[in-house]
């Protein structure tokens, strides 16, 4: 969803808040602001078995790479809270090392092989994106510009303009790695460590660009 507009400043033009004072008019008339809001959702999450027996570095390789569904999981597949939060506060150092996809949720598809060394695995039964309704870190983002004209002798002119992306230097969180895989057997087994993590931000922090032009 995007949300445009525009709007100028009622101030120092005739019928308006000091349009009497030449003060207010050189100081604050005829400023205009833009701006832009942006609302999309997240990315659906996509997970591929690449660890710990991946079918990719076995032969013959029939299967695809993909896991299956856990038949014994039960319980919420989303962790720790909302993207960003959970155990230690809201900050990149910390979300980078917090699982936000429960890795029980799947399981090893099985192997049909009967000859020692080489592996027949069926086909992975999860889906192939936004399992469990999964979906990546949704995002709202604002920008906005601020500009005015300023008339000078001989018919010349200023324009000044101010513009600031990420307005509100929000972060946006990447999607949690996908790379489902069981690296050790036990009870609980041991997953690939970057599953359900946010590896990286997808956004730049905010900011700022100014631009004036002489017009003669």
């Amino acid at each position: 969803m995007n949300i445009y507009g525009v709007y100028k400043l009622p101030f120092g033009t005739a019928g308006h808040f000091g349009g009497t004072s030449l003060l207010v008019r050189e100081l604050v008339g005829g400023w205009q602001v833009s701006g832009i809001y942006q609302y999309y959702s997240g990315t659906p999450f996509a997970p591929v078995w690449g660890a710990g027996g991946n079918c990719a570095n076995n032969t013959p390789n029939a299967g695809s790479c993909m896991p299956s569904y856990n038949s014994a999981f039960s319980g919420s597949a989303r962790i720790n809270g909302s993207y960003g939060t959970g155990p230690g506060g809201v900050t990149f150092a910390n979300a980078s090392n917090i699982h936000y996809v429960n890795p029980a949720i799947f399981a090893q598809p099985a192997d049909l092989s009967t000859v020692a060394g080489f592996h027949q695995y069926v086909t992975g039964n999860a889906a192939r994106t936004r399992p469990y309704n999964i979906n990546g870190p949704g995002n709202q983002q604002t920008s906005a510009s601020i500009r005015r004209s300023f008339s000078l002798p001989r018919e010349m002119a200023f324009t000044f303009e101010a513009d600031v992306s990420n307005l509100w230097n929000k972060m946006q969180w990447g999607i949690p790695g996908g790379s489902w895989g069981i690296t050790t057997q036990g009870n609980p087994p041991m997953y690939n460590s970057s599953f359900g993590q946010v590896s990286a931000p997808t956004t730049q922090p905010r900011d700022w660009q100014f631009a004036g032009r002489l017009s003669f």
